[in-house]
């Protein structure tokens, strides 16, 4: 008897903890499910349209589709100096005649479009006029934990910004790009040395999700997200797919917009959205 109620405590046990570690590993839908395209924008990737020969149509297709499909007429575009002209050459054009609005990252890595901080002021100030009324968010880098150690983003972050305040004033700056894994070179927590190194001036929390389906993880990030953005902060998802939007809004993380990772190129090809894949 002694060795049978052994058994089933066992058991029991065992059918708990497979409960639990089976509730971690539930996921989130990929797709939009019944949460209208109307709530999502677009990330469009430079990748394929940096050749002025064909940048224009291609990306003409590229915003038709999305506005077909009942998109938000609204791309998270990248506007930093070394590959910023072409773009205000090719594209702005072809935005500005559909309608869309702009979420502009000002520089990329600080290896390569953020590495020169004179040549990125004189960048910020020449382009900001020109885009103003084009813009529904600035970033002023992509994912700045990467490439700079957070006293160093800070420094540059005090920069730029108040350029941002005074070439696009009503524009909010979009800051932060952070993950969901609680540790880890791109975490919330290094954001938050980030700010408190001085990166403080900013409007709009951004927060990169791609791939992150995991309900336990994700239940787990927002969270921490509630705590760190309080009843006030605004948050976007700058970087993500449709099924986070919900979940994280259930969560109590009220997401005003969330940009889908991403519309038409990448180096994995799996992470691009076009219903046709990626345009040859």
């Amino acid at each position: 008897m002694r060795t049978t109620q052994n058994t089933r405590g066992f058991r029991l046990l065992a059918l708990v903890l497979l409960c639990l570690a089976g509730c971690d590993r539930r996921k989130i839908e990929v797709g939009p499910g019944d949460v209208p395209l109307s709530e999502f924008s677009a990330n469009v990737s430079a990748g394929d349209l940096l050749d002025p020969a064909t940048a224009e149509s291609r990306l003409a297709l590229y915003l038709d589709e999305l506005a077909a499909a009942g998109y938000k007429k609204q791309i998270r575009i990248i506007l930093p100096p070394d590959w910023g002209p072409r773009i205000y050459e090719h594209w702005f054009p072809v935005i500005r005649g559909r309608g869309f609005k702009v979420l502009a990252i000002l520089g990329q890595e600080r290896r390569d479009s953020a590495a020169d901080a004179d040549a990125a002021v004189a960048w910020v100030k020449h382009v900001l006029p020109l885009v103003h009324s084009d813009l529904m968010g600035i970033q002023i880098v992509n994912e700045p934990a990467y490439t700079f150690s957070p006293g160093e983003y800070a420094a540059y972050h005090r920069r730029i910004a108040p350029l941002v305040r005074q070439l696009a004033p009503g524009v909010p700056i979009v800051a932060g790009d952070f993950g969901v894994p609680e540790k880890g070179q791109n975490s919330l927590d290094v954001w938050k040395e980030v700010v408190a190194a001085g990166a403080s001036d900013y409007d709009v929390l951004s927060i990169h999700v791609t791939g992150s389906r995991r309900e336990g993880e994700l239940k787990d990030f927002a969270a921490r997200l509630r705590d760190l953005a309080g009843p006030g902060r605004r948050v976007w998802i700058t970087e993500g797919d449709w099924g986070q939007l919900r979940f994280l809004r259930q969560q109590g993380v009220a997401v005003e917009e969330t940009f889908i990772y991403t519309w038409n190129d990448d180096a994995l090809p799996a992470l691009v959205r076009r219903p046709g894949g990626k345009l040859p």
